[in-house]
């Protein structure tokens, strides 16, 4: 199905990728990388090299999974899954936890990247956000400091696939900036600008904007 834009705008289709975006700014001064994922945080660093497929654009992004590189990163990936606070043997994962206390300590931005549960996510250990907050695996002190006050970057699978990399592309062009979680961390924040953020994903092709747009509903 075809959906059109304001006056002014341009007929999509939807599932189309959207135009090449410019080359991200170079980190900021003092830093020579623009993200870090940790290799203690499960499937991180495949979701960035997932990104980097489908959003080609971002092949001049600088990351990193070294620790000895991530007090020099603009920003840290928290990929959110029912796999980031427990080991393979089922234990809390204190290893990530620690390494995340030590990033939110240096003041480093975080992006949080949620796997939402739906069609398409089997094999992503996709989890409802409220399961964060409510099974106790979050150690709480992090949830204290701060860990979910920025809406995570909702990731969904099948036709919303494309669109989720985008939203993740652009979490992390904008330094991992956000808006901040309802006061009392109500799980449902994490997606509260789901309509708002796909609405304003876009990228430069031909000096134009191109907004990023849904699926068609259903899907």
């Amino acid at each position: 199905a075809e959906r059109l834009l304001p006056p002014g705008g341009e007929v999509r289709i939807d599932g189309e990728a959207t135009s090449s975006a410019p080359p991200p700014l170079p980190p900021s001064e003092g830093h020579t990388h623009h993200l870090y994922c940790s290799r203690l945080n499960e499937g991180a660093e495949a979701l960035v090299v997932e990104m980097l497929a489908a959003r080609d654009p971002l092949s001049q992004l600088r990351w990193t999974c070294s620790p000895d590189d991530a007090d020099r990163c603009d920003a840290m990936l928290v990929y959110l899954t029912a796999r980031t606070w427990v080991t393979e043997s089922g234990a809390p994962n204190e290893a990530f936890a620690e390494e995340l206390r030590r990033t939110m300590e240096r003041g480093t931005r975080l992006v949080l990247a949620h796997e939402m549960p739906g069609r398409g996510q089997e094999g992503r250990a996709a989890v409802e956000f409220g399961a964060f907050l409510s099974d106790g695996r979050t150690p709480t002190d992090l949830i204290a400091k701060g860990v979910y006050a920025l809406v995570a970057v909702p990731l969904k699978g099948g036709a919303w696939r494309e669109t989720s990399m985008a939203l993740l592309e652009a979490a992390v062009r904008e330094g991992g900036r956000g808006t901040a979680a309802a006061q009392g961390g109500e799980g449902a924040a994490c997606c509260e600008r789901w309509s708002e953020l796909v609405g304003g994903v876009w990228s430069h092709g031909g000096g134009q904007r191109k907004p990023l747009l849904a699926p068609a509903s259903g899907v």
